[in-house]
């Protein structure tokens, strides 16, 4: 019965991933309409792609015929793989991804951009025939702004030619065959296209500020009567002209409750960044046990008109690793020591290497939580977001590797 099961699951994988025919091309070429209604509009591109496993000359042009190609969905591996530590007996090729896609005419004074948080390995990213920009490493994302290539009312076709080739200078930077851990190719992470008005804040991967871009918060002072929280908000005014600003930002409880506001204005062109800071008062803290979750919403005004919003979650918590005595004591986190127990994880699994979905990102965290950990060590690289923030939900420290140890020798 076993053997049965299992066989139906691998048939199913490979239907997934390896739908040929017409459906590909048909399925893609309806493309998405957005509305200009909201401030910021986040919208899923993880559907209706096309795909070919192996090189193909042309395919980033617009009339490129793709009808034959798979129909398939990201997350997505370029060939389905079994588990397998070393031994170099992965895919290790190039493939082709293409999406079609339309926006309505109405976000032509819009931002756009497209937001790809995982490309294994390297890539280059074509928009109507155009290439837009070259990624090298498939760990963190990329942002690229595509205002002034879209067309409005009528398709875009956008193509993705993938790497999974071996690269010294890219991360982690070792043959395969010398790894005992796989880079599974492909556009293994969820990808986005993003609408906002040319006023908005930032995304932290396309800003490419030390300590900086998007929200950044710390926690000067923590203690279980009150906490002080300070938030960077990095703000960029395309429109060409000095506006005055108005950034207003609410730390919100659980419940919705307000716990701390503040306003801050400026008139400015270009970029800034907005310093605030907070007093939380008898503060919830996060903790393994207690991952208590604030919810921060960040609200752009010009005028009275709302230009953009974003609501980011955050745990309030200090963090120290302490040795009063002269020798190690350990860890503390809100002035208390805690023992940490801890796993390593990678992002690969059975079958479909390292394009796991965002609830199975999920799973993954709640089992090492119901393991008894209170600690992961993402080995050896940055992981998927959905991972990271699950592991704030249900309480997990993490240690985020980078993959840098291919610049050490003897």
């Amino acid at each position: 019965m076993f053997k049965i099961n299992q066989y139906l699951v691998l048939l199913c994988l490979f239907f997934l991933q390896c739908n040929l025919g017409a459906f590909a091309q048909k399925s893609a070429s309806k493309g998405i309409t957005v509305s200009a209604k909201n401030p910021r509009n986040t919208l899923n591109l993880n559907t209706n792609w096309a795909f070919f496993r192996g090189d193909a000359k042309g395919a980033e042009t617009v009339n490129y015929q793709d009808k034959d190609w798979a129909s398939i969905s990201i997350p997505h591996t370029m060939r389905l793989e079994k588990k397998h530590n070393g031994g170099n007996a992965i895919y290790q090729g190039i493939g082709w991804y293409r999406r079609y896609f339309k926006l309505d005419k109405q976000n032509q004074n819009k931002r756009i951009t497209l937001n790809f948080e995982g490309v294994q390995m390297n890539c280059e990213v074509f928009l109507n025939g155009e290439k837009l920009t070259t990624h090298y490493g498939g760990y963190l994302g990329f942002v690229i702004d595509i205002t002034n290539k879209v067309k409005y009312d009528n398709n875009n076709v956008l193509a993705v030619r993938v790497s999974s080739e071996n690269d010294p200078l890219t991360p982690p930077g070792k043959p395969q065959s010398g790894l005992d851990f796989y880079y599974y190719g492909g556009i293994y992470r969820d990808v986005d296209l993003i609408v906002t008005n040319k006023l908005y804040i930032s995304d932290p991967l396309e800003a490419n500020k030390i300590a900086g871009g998007g929200l950044f918060i710390t926690y000067p002072k923590v203690s279980n009567d009150k906490a002080e929280v300070t938030i960077k908000t990095h703000v960029v005014n395309q429109t060409k002209e000095n506006k005055p600003v108005l950034l207003k930002t609410t730390i919100r409880n659980k419940e919705g409750v307000e716990v701390a506001k503040m306003s801050t204005t400026a008139s400015f062109f270009g970029e800034k960044d907005f310093l605030q800071n907070f007093t939380v008062l008898k503060p919830k803290l996060w903790h393994p046990y207690h991952p208590y979750l604030y919810q921060v919403v960040s609200e752009i005004y010009e005028g009275k008109e709302l230009i953009d919003v974003k609501t980011t979650k955050i745990g309030v918590r200090s963090i120290s690793f302490k040795s009063p005595t002269g020798e190690a004591d350990g860890f503390y986190i809100n002035g208390k020591k805690l023992y940490l127990r801890g796993a390593n994880r990678h992002q690969s699994y059975q079958n479909i290497g390292d394009a796991a979905s965002n609830s199975m990102q999920y799973r993954d965290a709640l089992q090492i939580k119901k393991g008894g950990f209170n600690a992961v060590r993402a080995s050896h690289y940055p992981q998927s977001p959905a991972f990271l923030d699950a592991c704030d939900e249900i309480g997990l420290l993490v240690i985020e590797c980078e993959p840098s140890w291919q610049f050490f020798n003897k």
